[in-house]
């Protein structure tokens, strides 16, 4: 075990973490949008093993079996396991609070952070892990989406820094709640209702239209049959 800070002069001092080694994805072409005005790195593990909530339909569409995830599947897979086994271990939120408070890409840290492009919250002491690094870190802003409402969210709805969204197609449809966002999978724009917020192409959209508790409209990806 090690200490992520220690007070000199009153001021914390981190520590880095041993073997340490960045978790943190960088941006890529699918936040182009958002680019401008915030860089949205993510954090991801495996799909499938990880994804509790998950139903055959939500499988049978994950994105991870598309575009360039499908293309580069075996490389990234390596990266998702990699991180999957740190979010294992008893420093990982050491591990990335440190990331959080001290990496930098051209001269800026990290302000925004979307868990899980792949993956889901697979146990209750990872969903804890992921509160306790959110907590500590007020100055970033989380943007998680999740079938995994076997589990209770109220820690995570009563951070300001965090968009917590519930997703649609999940096997504990009955936890799903409407005072809430919930994201829904449609086939085309003309399909979306007109109270929802299609945020396909924005994270950072995604996180505003949580933080307001509205509908959320996600735009399929592929030619991919979504009827049951």
């Amino acid at each position: 075990n090690f200490k992520t800070a220690i007070f000199c002069k009153g001021k914390p001092k981190m520590i880095k973490p041993h073997n340490y080694k960045p978790l943190i994805s960088k941006p890529n072409l699918k936040h182009f949008k958002d680019i401008k005005k915030v860089r949205i790195y993510t954090l991801s593990i495996p799909d499938v093993k990880t994804c509790i909530g998950s139903t055959k339909k939500c499988r049978k569409l994950c994105m991870i079996k598309q575009g360039n995830f499908k293309r580069f599947k075996k490389g990234i897979q390596k990266g998702y396991e990699i991180r999957y086994k740190f979010s294992l271990q008893d420093d990982f939120v050491n591990r990335i609070d440190y990331e959080l408070k001290t990496r930098k890409v051209k001269k800026e840290k990290i302000k925004f952070l979307r868990i899980h492009v792949s993956g889901d919250i697979y146990s209750q002491s990872y969903k804890d892990k992921l509160f306790a690094i959110m907590k500590k870190n007020p100055d970033v802003s989380f943007l998680i989406y999740s079938k995994s409402l076997c589990y209770d969210f109220a820690d995570y709805r009563s951070l300001k820094n965090v968009g917590f969204i519930q997703s649609y197609d999940t096997r504990f449809k009955s936890r799903l709640d409407n005072k809430y966002s919930i994201a829904t999978i449609y086939k085309s724009k003309s399909d979306i209702p007109k109270n929802s917020i299609d945020c396909s192409d924005s994270d950072l959209l995604a996180f505003q239209t949580a933080r307001q508790n509205k509908p959320i409209a996600l735009l399929l990806k592929g030619k991919i049959d979504i009827t049951d």
